[in-house]
């Protein structure tokens, strides 16, 4: 279990005799791991993904301007360990905005993407899509069977 708020104003009074240890441990386990959850995704954002990131985490930034700082261009290439803790609650801020946005955009159909590119190249998948008249089938691939 992490360490909320620091241990403070917790009701259980082991939790300030167990603060030390479990800090210790997750610095270990941080350590071992090559850093932080939040410092591993970071890590792996592109500059254009972390441009994103910074967008909506600076739009919640506005919205509390003491808790968090806007972040800038010059913070694209900072490694997450080189941010300030109010410049690190706005990423995070900004991965969560990034989670909720995408748990709102709807899964494309498979093909759409290809057809709204090119149209042409396009063929229907099933006999259905023939016969609900989403396009003509091609006069070359049809057998006249009306003679066996």
């Amino acid at each position: 279990m992490r360490i909320i708020a620091g241990g403070l104003g917790t009701v259980n009074p082991y939790a300030a005799i167990a603060r030390p240890y479990l800090e210790k441990f997750h610095q270990q386990v941080d350590e071992a791991r090559g850093g932080s959850k939040m410092a591993l995704a970071f890590k792996g954002l592109s500059t254009e993904e972390r441009r994103v990131i910074f967008i909506l985490g600076n739009g919640v930034a506005i919205r509390s301007p003491r808790e968090m700082e806007k972040l800038t261009e010059r913070h694209i290439l900072l490694s997450y360990e080189e941010l300030s803790n109010k410049e690190k609650l706005t990423v995070i801020r900004g991965m969560k905005e990034a989670k909720k946005l995408a748990a709102k955009i709807p899964y494309s159909p498979p093909g759409e993407e290809e057809a709204l590119k090119n149209p042409r190249t396009v063929t229907p998948e099933t006999l259905d899509d023939y016969q609900n008249g989403d396009s003509a089938i091609p006069k070359s691939e049809v057998n006249n069977v009306s003679g066996f």
